[in-house]
């Protein structure tokens, strides 16, 4: 995903705006003959603090998909991490789905769909203590000293349902290699846990689906020209 969104980028910027992206793992990179001249990828646990080299470089800060790995106590560490990479005046913008707003739909009611609920309150149950940290605007950035710039809620749209489908797919089997020690396929995943993927398979071919929204805040570093 880091690499996606960055070569991306790098297609609708200048040649000479510099891309990096940083990641825990750099298992799956490609390798750097692939990506473009201006994209360099990182092998860094954001939560530890940054290279001096990167410290006050940036002119924007891009952070997706963090929500299932933060808590009261480590969200704030992370910020203030993210928070060295800025210019006076740089932006941090951070896009992420709001487990609380998940809930299992489908476009035939009729048809029970256990499994798709049965993910959507793991989903809501996993961080017990999400209302204690982040807020309904940007209150994480204001304590941080960012200035904040703004604060948006976004709903999926129905043409991406499919894709959000095959995420929760991946999740999972990414999620049962973990549980026990194996990144080699499924092949060694037990039978009945293989098999309620494939049940969530199906009912997603039904027509169900994991609705929630997202959010999106950006807040500035101080001190930018006006």
């Amino acid at each position: 995903m880091t690499r996606i969104w960055l070569t991306d980028l790098s297609d609708a910027l200048p040649a000479n705006c510099e891309l990096h992206g940083f990641d825990v793992s750099a298992g799956q990179y490609p390798p750097g003959e692939w990506l473009p001249e201006n994209v360099s990828l990182h092998e860094h646990d954001a939560f530890a603090p940054f290279a001096p080299e990167m410290l006050g470089s940036f002119d924007v800060v891009n952070l997706r998909f963090f929500i299932t790995l933060l808590n009261g106590e480590n969200i704030h560490t992370l910020i203030r991490n993210l928070k060295t990479l800025l210019k006076p005046g740089g932006f941090l913008h951070w896009l992420d789905f709001d487990p609380r707003s998940a809930k299992a739909i489908s476009i035939r009611p009729d048809v029970p769909m256990p499994r798709t609920e049965s993910v959507v309150s793991i989903m809501r149950n996993v961080q017990p203590d999400l209302d204690l940290w982040i807020s309904h605007g940007s209150d994480l950035f204001e304590l941080a000293g960012l200035d904040p710039i703004t604060y948006e809620r976004i709903q999926l749209r129905k043409h991406l349902r499919p894709l959000w489908n095959d995420c929760h797919i991946m999740g999972m089997e990414e999620l049962s290699r973990r549980m026990i020690g194996n990144s080699d396929g499924d092949a060694d995943i037990p039978s009945p846990l293989r098999q309620e993927i494939k049940n969530l398979g199906a009912e997603f071919a039904q027509g169900s689906s994991i609705d929630a929204q997202w959010f999106m805040m950006v807040g500035q570093m101080p001190g930018g020209q006006q």
